[in-house]
């Protein structure tokens, strides 16, 4: 007798163990467990019977290659986060992205029961878990996170690179990026990214995109510094001498009446030159805030050409897999550094003037 061990049944697709009660077809050979061929009355495979032939062995699944090389590898590095099976030198789910460092029973029990050993809980149930709700749950039910966003990984973003390699460059909100890169991919329109609106050039940075960073944060600094001389070596003086004209002090702490705002019009009107050194710190922060709104638009589309060019030049190297995802996790993910140093910068500018 054959050794049905590890085969699916036809019916129920559960496979053979040793001890399971087997039945075969009498005309084609075909395995069964005694219940399911029972229940179904009849062998399935009625093309077989048809055209006199007998049933074999469904061959194994053939191993694909790796992502990045071309030798076959053991896929023993289940995901903590979708269950599926990676190569063994993966460090990163082919999948959904996620990282392979977590331990799989303490995220997924890819045989459908709920076990968390960290919380101390034991909370099955007999039989597969309905996949999409239904069924008796014994405790909190399950939580389903896509750090994809929904878009497949291997779906490509530009020539030969997908978005599961991207998001192994992105790794810190994967769940943001990923979706705006495959809806600028597939429409060609993008969001606006507040995160790099605010932060212009500190955010391009902590996103690793360091010449572009470099450029947005020295062109910020250059405007802030001129909008500070500009108000005290240009503004300060002209409004000096015009509250100077009208009769008040600008050193003397007062306020100014209606009757002298009235007057400093009249002065203004006489004089429309003083204008323009007036507005000077207006128009430096209108420059700053063009820089800024083109940071907001233009974040997502130049930080996607950036994940993809990464991965191109890591790719160029031709080096193996473990060096390639060595590069990946050194290239990818942010710089916290930045964020710290700019912050320290910013509460010395802030607080210089308050020390002079």
């Amino acid at each position: 007798m054959l050794d049905y061990t590890g085969i699916k049944c036809p019916v129920c697709g559960e496979p053979f163990k040793s001890d399971d009660d087997i039945v075969v077809c009498p005309e084609c050979g075909a395995p069964y467990h005694r219940d399911c061929y029972n229940q179904n009355g009849k062998c399935i495979f009625d093309e077989l019977h048809e055209k006199k032939e007998s049933w074999h062995p469904p061959k194994p699944e053939k191993e694909e290659p790796h992502a990045k090389g071309t030798e076959y590898e053991i896929r023993d590095r289940e995901c903590p986060e979708c269950g599926v099976l990676n190569p063994h030198s993966s460090l990163f789910c082919s999948r959904c992205g996620a990282p392979l460092s977590g331990q799989p029973d303490t995220h997924v029990n890819r045989d459908g029961n709920n076990f968390n050993e960290q919380n101390g809980n034991q909370n099955q149930q007999n039989g597969p878990m309905p996949p999409f709700g239904g069924g008796v749950y014994y405790g909190m039910p399950p939580i389903f996170f896509d750090p994809l966003g929904g878009v497949n990984p291997t779906d490509t973003v530009d020539e030969n690179i997908t978005f599961g390699e991207a998001s192994k460059i992105v790794q810190q909100n994967t769940r943001y990026y990923i979706p705006v890169f495959n809806k600028i991919k597939s429409t060609g329109k993008s969001k606006f990214n507040f995160s790099a609106f605010l932060f212009s050039g500190p955010w391009f940075l902590y996103r690793k995109q360091y010449k572009a960073g470099i450029v947005l944060t020295a062109l910020i600094f250059l405007i802030y510094i001129a909008q500070n001389l500009l108000s005290l070596f240009v503004s300060a003086p002209v409004l000096n001498e015009l509250f100077m004209a009208i009769g008040v002090d600008p050193t003397a702490a007062t306020e100014v009446s209606y009757e002298q705002m009235m007057a400093l019009s009249s002065v203004l009107e006489e004089h429309p030159e003083y204008y323009l050194p007036l507005i000077c710190p207006l128009l430096a922060s209108i420059g700053m805030l063009i820089v800024m709104l083109f940071c907001g638009f233009k974040a997502n589309r130049m930080y996607m050409k950036h994940c993809v060019n990464t991965i191109k030049s890591i790719k160029a190297k031709d080096v193996d897999n473990e060096t390639y995802n060595t590069l990946v996790i050194e290239q990818g993910g942010v710089n916290t550094y930045v964020t710290f140093a700019f912050l320290i910068l910013y509460m010395i500018l802030s607080y210089l003037p308050l020390l002079l």
